[in-house]
């Protein structure tokens, strides 16, 4: 086995919660913790490492770190939605933070921050409560998220809405709509089933047509398939998916994940694995180069659309930037200069920061 053979492998036997073969593991794991690290599955890895009887340093700070983290994680977000509770603001959990409950260990799932799906209207009152929990203030209305952190190692991501792209946009404009309200409380939401399945879905394409995703897609698509495709209206599904333009992708994934870990034994899009397994966790600053420039028809001309495209962005994403000036489209040419001038004066600074940081927050 391979490096990427030895982490799938130990992979499926975390998701399965089965013990791994000792035999199949090498005497230097070392190699298959980097690995696993840059898919963010190193807890998930590790703890299969441990349940063969492998570990040392290492293997326990990565279970520790992550089930810490996770703890901590879920005691903030019960202040944050208790909080919200008493303003009366609607909310609704989303990706990791729902899908962390599909695995079978507690930290199995690594996140790097919280998301939650926030009443846009009372964006304002969700800044003083977060600001009043000790929370910073990174980005406000300066996108389809405002992003809060807290000690320099929580950062919760509220969203005022979902998947702002074209593709996606329409389908999500009323998103309220699709929410099913929760029974224990009297402001939370929750998509079914199916509906969690498509956004899960729509967001996965939207990383993996950008900059690439990693083996937790994978690992998040089983799991969830695991717990819930039996019971799902999957003729719902796939005209969802369909109607997105996302059936190719639904399926290959699907597929991929089910062959790696669920033991099922069929032709899967082998090109796919390779794309996933070289991206890591957030996708390559390189994927997502060629990516955008193959959309613009490729070669010296695509790249230069591609850089057009950067900052001449549609008057819709300028206003979310520039939610005072924006609005006015004599400013556009001047806001899309000042665009422009602050890339070039902050491109030292991003330089220093990991791809992994800048890709995550595509």
């Amino acid at each position: 086995m391979n490096t990427a053979d030895t982490v799938i492998y130990l992979a499926s036997c975390a998701v399965n919660d089965t013990a791994p073969d000792p035999a199949i593991i090498p005497d230097d794991i070392s190699g298959v913790i980097s690995l696993a690290s840059r898919h963010m599955i190193s807890a998930l890895v590790s703890m299969s490492l441990e349940n063969a009887g492998v570990s040392n340093e290492i293997v326990k700070s990565k279970i520790a770190s992550s089930v810490r983290m996770t703890m901590y994680y879920d005691s903030l977000s019960v202040k944050i939605l208790r909080c919200f509770e008493d303003s009366g603001v609607w909310y609704m959990p989303l990706k990791g933070a729902v899908l962390k409950d599909c695995y079978p260990r507690l930290g199995m799932r690594e996140m790097t921050d919280r998301d939650i799906l926030i009443d846009a209207s009372k964006a304002a009152d969700v800044r003083s409560i977060m600001e009043g929990l000790g929370f910073v203030c990174e980005s406000f209305a300066l996108g389809r998220h405002d992003i809060y952190s807290r000690d320099s190692l929580f950062t919760f991501e509220l969203h005022r809405g979902l998947l702002h792209e074209e593709r996606f946009s329409a389908y999500y404009s009323g998103v309220k709509g699709r929410l099913i309200k929760d029974s224990g409380n009297n402001y939370g939401y929750h998509f079914r089933p199916e509906d969690f399945y498509v956004y899960m879905t729509a967001h996965g394409y939207r990383h993996y047509s950008r900059g690439g995703t990693g083996l937790r897609s994978l690992t998040d698509e089983y799991v969830f398939i695991k717990k819930f495709w039996a019971d799902m209206d999957i003729d719902y599904v796939m005209r969802e998916v369909n109607a997105l333009g996302i059936s190719d992708f639904e399926k290959d994934i699907r597929t991929l994940a089910m062959n790696l870990f669920g033991g099922v034994k069929e032709s899967y899009n082998r090109d796919m694995l390779c794309y996933i397994v070289g991206s890591g966790a957030f996708g390559n600053v390189q994927n997502r180069v060629a990516n955008n420039t193959a959309k613009y028809g490729g070669g010296i001309t695509g790249k230069i659309k591609y850089i057009l495209a950067r900052i001449f962005i549609p008057q819709e994403a300028m206003r979310d930037i520039y939610p005072s000036l924006g609005k006015y489209k004599v400013l556009y040419p001047f806001l899309a200069l000042h665009r422009m001038i602050k890339a070039l004066v902050n491109i030292r600074g991003k330089v220093f920061e990991s791809e992994s940081e800048l890709l995550k927050r595509i």
